[in-house]
């Protein structure tokens, strides 16, 4: 049977698998097709009633998927892991200023801007003013 598969991102694709085929063997034809990663595959089969096919060993028959269905696919999110990622800081924060005492201003886009040549104080207003456009004439 054909399985119509979205991927929420915008991809849409035909998957063929036999009648008696499970999740799992669904799963693994998205993603050898797709070159998806396995592990983290979310399929659902209704998007109104958010049927996740959670189960890899129930056959496809069994969640209800026919001949032309449409399969959402979700991923599962990545692990975070602490220890090796770095705080994340927020660059608006007083906090996240440099305390260092040495000048910022090659990281630093607002320092870099003030101090350069283009600064706004060198933008001016038109020298003439701008004009109207040509009035219609009616006839």
């Amino acid at each position: 049977m054909k399985v119509v598969a979205e991927i929420l991102t915008g991809g849409l694709f035909y998957v063929e698998v036999e009648e008696e085929a499970t999740a799992k063997e669904l799963k693994e034809k998205i993603a050898d097709q797709e070159n998806l990663p396995i592990n983290r595959l979310i399929l659902m089969l209704d998007a109104e009633q958010r049927d996740f096919m959670n189960k890899d060993d129930i056959s496809l028959k069994e969640y209800g998927v026919q001949d032309g269905s449409h399969v959402y696919i979700f991923f599962e999110p990545l692990p975070h892991d602490s220890s090796t990622s770095p705080p994340i800081q927020d660059p608006f924060s007083d906090e996240s200023a440099d305390t260092s005492g040495e000048s910022s201003s090659e990281t630093d886009p607002t320092i870099y801007l003030k101090d350069s040549p283009a600064s706004t104080d060198s933008l001016e207003a038109p020298s003439s003013p701008a004009k109207d456009p040509p009035e219609k004439k009616d006839g």
